[in-house]
């Protein structure tokens, strides 16, 4: 009877809440109770909607999609442990369950009996699903130098390559010409078929350009839910390589890597797959900055005494906003709130979740556009200390204030993606003026790559973006797998930064990464009749050596798994075998694992359990800044994180030495070309 008083009370506050609009957003009156702390702020303004008989004009402006029978499509969070309860409960209520993946539930749900289901004690959240956005022969595939690859032979036969993507229409008319003759598919359940987007297949035309030979599986989604089952589907069918040109809102994770869809990454990359990700087109489309309120009326000024950031949106357009700050995720007790407002300052839609100590620190408003013009986005503390700093982005429309660095979306954050920017490719050395960039928001440094976008395709004619580059990446991953079949996704990934062209500042840098893709061209064996010199890769002619990689290497046995780029020493416990190197300044040293030997000592005939270690030359090597930043020149030796390098302090003493550093690096972990000395 308690719970029954106290939801009616509830009830009668929000259905009595009227709102008056001024001329300036101090003028807003905003609520005094947040309803239902379990329910999102715009599935709770659904069920006021509905009652006052406004559901139809509400839910089109929101862009929530009503199904037969007055359900929506919701996710529901259910408490640890507690997923049967929710799945009873659902089916008590009228709803219908579509989809499950871990604690989440995707289900059809009637409006009427939203309130009585996030009232179960087994429910911890019922929310709509996250936004995601679309991130739209190739001429890439010379500019990279995957045609040399073809021409050898490498063109992907035996690997398998998934497109992960939001709809794949018009594929069936592809295939055989397009796109390979058959492929293998899985269709999400609101989908129900290829779909009505043909995002993914522009892309799958790319990297069947990049790898023709490749075996080729497409799976769709508009959920994550969904996204997170084609993944289990795409692992199950034994894919190499994932190719995936969308990019979730902000308020799908914190930002530094971690959070339940960078999960999935690291679930496919522990499973074998090189997962090439886009980095977004969001650098004229994102802010950042801290909380700044001057006069103290509780709105965030964006400029001095300026509280709104405009955009500009022609009727038709759907605008969608997230807001991020800097709590703890899933533990916020910082609240605010995110606003819509029209040219004039009239409300037109609000995110208003509560944020109590078990929240993520987000908002998020999705509304379909009637009116052209001007639209404000505008950001009020409803009970916060008011020391955030802030993340504000949108899909579709520049900002008026804007931050190009941290504007990648989510996963491109992830530590175990291959994220990848764009450059055009009639003009490759110049980045995209809307290609998301680095870093994180734990600070590392992304993208990880560059590839070319406005090439020509089929289904677009010609396609910009990170969505266009990104199939380049996986196409190329493919070719590296090809040729390389024992390559795992971090060795992979490793080769193609190797021998990336270098862009911006040297090094790896928050625009570039480690470069534009390039596939150097591979080993070629012939005789000039006129001279008599013999060719091998360019191997040897005349009284010279020369190669196109620059390091000698030995293949030695290892007691641990290691992968290119890693320090290794003499195992002390293990005679005769190799480990990463561990301690400091360490005396055991030996050499680097090489990415690709330009020379290769003895021979290779029982490669079980052993790697090519590099003994001399120009190799990748994995650093830290552990050391203190990294200068051309220094001398670099074993740092505690093992596998790993740093700068060698003359006060430390004498040392093992790795090598000596051609490349800067400023801070946290990543690769430099270092020439080792023997």
């Amino acid at each position: 009877m308690r719970k029954f008083l106290l939801f009616c009370i509830s009830l009668f506050l929000l259905l009595s809440f009227t709102y008056t609009y001024g001329e300036d957003l101090k003028g807003i009156k905003l609520s005094p109770l947040k309803i239902y702390p379990k329910l999102e702020s715009a599935l709770a303004q659904l069920i006021v909607a509905w009652r006052e008989g406004r559901l139809a004009q509400f839910a089109v402006t929101r862009a929530i999609a009503v199904l037969p029978e007055e359900k929506i499509r919701v996710i529901i969070v259910s408490r640890p442990g507690s997923e049967k309860d929710v799945m009873d409960a659902l089916e008590s209520l009228g709803g219908e369950a579509e989809l499950s993946h871990g604690n989440l539930l995707q289900a059809l749900v009637p409006i009427p009996v939203l309130p009585n289901l996030v009232e179960h004690p087994a429910v911890k959240k019922v929310r709509l699903p996250i936004p995601f956005t679309l991130l739209v022969e190739s001429e890439g595939v010379g500019l990279i130098g995957a045609s040399d690859w073809h021409d050898q032979g490498y063109t992907g036969a035996g690997v398998k390559v998934g497109i992960l993507d939001g709809g794949f229409a018009g594929y069936e008319d592809l295939l055989g010409s397009e796109l390979p003759s058959t492929v293998d598919t899985w269709w999400a359940p609101s989908i129900g078929g290829p779909g009505s987007s043909p995002h993914g297949t522009g892309c799958a035309e790319i990297v069947y350009d990049m790898a023709p030979d490749a075996t080729f599986y497409l799976a769709n989604f508009s959920t994550g839910v969904e996204w997170a089952d084609a993944i289990d589907w795409l692992i199950s069918q034994g894919v190499q390589v994932i190719s995936h040109s969308m990019g979730w809102l902000n308020t799908a994770g914190p930002g530094d890597g971690t959070g339940w869809f960078c999960e999935q990454v690291s679930r496919a990359k522990d499973a074998g797959i090189l997962w090439a990700q886009a980095a977004g087109n969001g650098a004229k489309r994102h802010w950042s900055g801290n909380w700044v309120d001057t006069d103290t009326d509780g709105w965030l000024e964006f400029y001095s005494g300026d509280e709104t950031n405009e955009i500009y949106a022609d009727a038709g357009d759907r605008i969608t906003i997230g807001l991020r700050w800097n709590d703890p995720w899933g533990a916020s007790s910082n609240d605010y709130d995110l606003y819509l407002f029209d040219s004039d300052l009239n409300e037109v839609a609000r995110s208003d979740n509560p944020q109590d100590g078990d929240d993520d620190p987000t908002e998020s408003i999705v509304y379909d556009v009637s009116i052209s013009g001007t639209y404000h986005i505008a950001i009020h503390r409803y009970s916060a200390d008011g020391a955030a700093s802030f993340d504000l982005e949108t899909f579709h429309h520049d900002l008026e204030y804007q931050v190009a660095a941290g504007s990648l979306t989510i996963p491109a954050d992830s530590p175990d993606a291959m994220t990848i920017g764009a450059v055009p490719w009639y003009d490759p050395d110049t980045l995209e003026d809307f290609s998301s960039q680095g870093p994180t928001t734990d600070g590392r440094t992304k993208p990880d790559l560059v590839g070319p976008d406005g090439v020509s395709n089929y289904t677009y004619g010609n396609f910009y973006g990170t969505s266009a580059a990104t199939p380049h990446g996986a196409g190329a991953a493919v070719l590296v797998k090809d040729r390389f079949p024992t390559y795992t996704p971090a060795q992979i990934q490793a080769y193609l930064e190797a021998n990336a062209i270098d862009l911006g500042i040297p090094g790896k840098d928050n625009q570039y990464g480690s470069g534009r893709l390039y596939l150097p061209p591979p080993l070629v064996f012939r005789v000039e009749r006129e001279t008599g010199d013999v060719h091998a890769a360019g191997a040897y002619y005349g009284s010279d050596f020369v190669s196109g990689s620059a390091d000698v290497a030995e293949w030695v046995p290892v007691t641990e798994p290691v992968e290119p780029g890693d320090v290794l020493e003499i195992d002390p416990e293990n005679p005769g075998y190799y480990r990463k190197a561990r301690v400091p300044c360490s005396n055991l040293v030996a050499g680097v694992v090489s990415t690709e030997p330009g020379f290769v000592l003895g021979h290779g005939e029982d490669t079980e359990g052993k790697v090519l270690l590099a003994l001399m030359g120009i190799v990748p090597v994995k650093v830290t800044d552990e050391g203190g930043p990294i200068r051309p020149g220094d001398l670099l030796v074993v740092s505690s994180t093992p596998g790993y390098a740093m700068r060698w302090d003359p006060d430390s003493g004498l040392c093992g030495f790795v090598g000596k550093a051609l490349e800067p690096w400023e801070e946290g972990e990543g690769v430099i070309l270092v020439l080792l000395m023997r």
